[in-house]
């Protein structure tokens, strides 16, 4: 890994207290096996004061890209494949659940054989063009390459922020921005030229011939003078946000003691979902980042549209009244806060193409128009786009919060909050393929959050002991589920009610000024409290009543010492995650880990260097074999898979100021 960072700092520009800053920074990593990452960023803000005091005027930016060529981590049947079977997948229960815990020499095991589940080294495709009569057949090659999981991010903002003060007791802020982020997540697919044989993704030949984006029938794809070749291209699936974001907020003083807070927030996004397809190189790799966008290398169908396997727009929008009372109404040793917010939230959704049914979670656009479709005699069947659909939340949203100063030394705090999130856009993209307890429609996901807590400072020692407690209504999360009859769809789903409680310790000691001690503790445990359900029998689909939620250890510990000299500071940390279950009926496990970290920091002052220091971190010092994070299904043997942590790191940094 390189990464290189500069920063401009202008200083004062004029006598008015104009300043500005600039910065760029690229990074740069070569990823075992195969992956490269590439990142750039360019930040800047110009700030102008006004008069004065506090109030000001500021405008910010920053414009990011990001191209990832990644790879993927196993799934535990792959695991065990590569192991020879040791893992007993299909007895494992949740009375027996199977724990993934590998000896050190079946970790290395599985890294080694990473080519049979992470992107594959560079490719070379069929000739382009391979000649009239003479059949290119791209079925077989590059089909999990670096070059199509290229992961491209563009994204940036602009930040309006200002204060102006009214009155001695009275300010006004205004804040606003833009960003923009345009992703995909690469990917490719074969496409046959000629409707004699079955397509992609397993369409039936009866369908292929009616099918215009989705499906290329009778279009001569590389160029060859025939339709009898399969082509791969690159198939990505495309996200585009514009957004914009203003809030308004008024602070009234009532005295030193006591303040209150009002604002408004209105934020709009434009989401549009598409899946243009663009050619692939000989060599692998696609010839636009983000596929067919671009109109000049886009794929067409025999009717002249681009292929394309979505074409969704949302507009989301919310209008939010937000009030805040913060105080010291009674006493100097009890501060209270009160505060109250409404929030109105709508999404406007439209799709604007046919899709085939049974085609996984991904619609598949046909360039039929609505008469074609419903006068298709071929037995195809296809659902009619939305326009129009529209979904509204509206929630009040009410939070409280104190902090009791019982004794010099030592204070109590409680709060109470309570929280809203509604369905994301993708769930209903994906024609509400939502596995709900009680029906099909998406519904909001509300939280009550409760916390309450011991402070205690004196001398060398500060310390807190605090427990809280969450209560989650239609839960919704992801994750591949078990459809009636055989099969699996990957799904998000409503899980109902969730319980999440537990203890959280901190500890600070400073002995003396050079030496500092900190150590944390963390117990977690969050219950699912009932079952997924059928919708349309009632049985139960998955049975997560009285499971942990997935990915969420019980145990989390650690710690850090830290020494400061005159020239160096020097730290060693450890932390332990403890057990992780894999799937929601709680049949795996995922085994825990600790890992130890050190870093240090030299001034380089002795040698004529003022503001100059080298830094070097260590990460996982033991070089310690894990999985950093899991992914979830209803049961091991639905799925479930596991992603490498990162080995031993060592980082070196040099920085300058002058």
């Amino acid at each position: 890994m390189n990464r290189l960072f500069g920063l401009i700092n202008t200083g004062d520009l004029n006598a008015s207290g104009t300043r500005a800053w600039v910065s760029a920074s690229h990074q740069s990593y070569a990823l075992y096996p195969y992956s490269i990452v590439r990142k750039s960023q360019y930040n800047a803000r110009l700030y102008q004061p006004l008069g004065s005091g506090k109030d000001f005027l500021s405008l910010a930016g920053f414009f990011y890209q990001h191209r990832n060529m990644g790879f993927g981590g196993p799934s535990v049947a792959t695991v065990n494949t590569i192991l020879g079977g040791v893992l007993p997948i299909s007895t494992a229960t949740t009375a027996t659940p199977l724990r993934v815990d590998l000896t050190r020499a079946q970790y290395d095991r599985v890294l080694g054989a990473a080519t049979t589940f992470t992107n594959t080294p560079d490719c070379t495709l069929a000739s382009a063009t391979p000649g009239k009569g003479t059949v290119q057949d791209d079925r077989s090659l590059c089909t999990n390459t670096r070059q199509v999981g290229i992961n491209p991010v563009d994204t940036g903002n602009a930040r309006f922020n200002s204060l102006f003060t009214l009155s001695d007791r009275l300010t006004f802020t205004l804040d606003g921005g833009y960003s923009y982020t345009m992703a995909n997540g690469g990917g490719s697919t074969v496409f046959a030229e000629s409707d004699a044989n079955a397509g992609a993704r397993g369409v039936s030949r009866n369908q292929i011939g009616r099918i215009g984006a989705g499906i290329a029938a009778g279009r001569d794809l590389n160029g060859d003078g025939d339709m009898l070749d399969y082509v791969r291209v690159f198939y990505p699936s495309n996200t585009q946000t514009h957004r914009l974001i203003a809030i308004a907020g008024l602070r009234y003083d009532i005295d030193p003691a006591n303040l209150l807070r009002l604002a408004y927030t209105w934020d709009r996004a434009r989401t549009a979902q598409t899946g243009e397809a663009a050619y692939l190189g000989v060599n692998g790799y696609p010839t636009a980042d983000f596929g067919g966008r671009d109109g000049s290398v886009a794929v067409r169908d025999a009717a002249g549209n681009v292929l394309n396997k979505r074409n969704r727009l949302t507009y989301s929008i919310l209008h939010q009244l937000s009030g805040e009372y913060r105080g010291r109404p009674f006493s100097d040793d009890l501060s209270i806060t009160l505060g109250l917010r409404a929030a109105f939230f709508r999404r406007n959704m439209s799709n604007a193409c046919y899709t085939i049914p049974g085609s996984s979670n991904e619609a598949y656009c046909t360039s039929q128009s609505a008469q074609q479709v419903a006068a298709d005699s071929r037995g195809a069947t296809f659902g009619a786009p939305y326009v129009g659909r529209i979904r509204e939340y509206h929630a009040v949203l009410p939070n409280a919060g104190l902090v009791w100063q019982m004794t010099p030394t030592t204070s109590l705090y409680a709060s109470y909050n309570r929280g809203f999130s509604a369905p994301t856009t993708d769930i209903y993209a994906y024609d509400d393929k939502v596995i709900s307890l009680k029906d099909q429609e998406a519904v909001p996901e509300r939280t009550d959050s409760y916390d309450a807590g011991l402070r205690y400072s004196r001398g060398i020692v500060q310390a807190q002991l605090g427990g809280w407690y969450i209560r989650y209504d239609n839960r919704i999360v992801s994750t591949t589920v078990p459809l009636d009859g055989g099969g699996t769809i990957s799904a998000s789903r409503n899980v109902g009610r969730v319980d999440s409680k537990g203890i959280d310790a901190t500890v600070i000691v400073n002995p003396t000024r050079w030496l500092s001690l900190y150590g944390f503790g963390s117990y977690l445990k969050a219950e699912l409290k009932e079952n997924i359900l059928n919708a349309a029998t009632g049985a139960v689909l998955i049975a997560t009543k009285g499971k942990s939620l997935v990915d969420t250890p019980n145990w989390q510990y650690g710690g850090r010492a830290q020494v400061t000299l005159p020239y160096v500071v020097m730290g060693a940390s450890a932390k332990h995650v403890g057990d992780r279950f894999i799937t929601d009926e709680n049949d795996a496990i995922s085994a825990g880990y600790t890992l130890v970290d050190l870093d240090a920091q030299a001034k380089l002052d002795w040698a004529g260097l003022p503001k100059t220091y080298l830094q070097i971190n260590v990460t996982n010092l033991l070089d310690t074999r894990y999985y950093s994070n899991v992914g979830t299904a209803a049961r091991i043997r639905d799925g479930g898979w596991v992603n490498f942590g990162n080995g031993r790191t060592v980082v070196a940094s040099l920085h300058f100021e002058f």
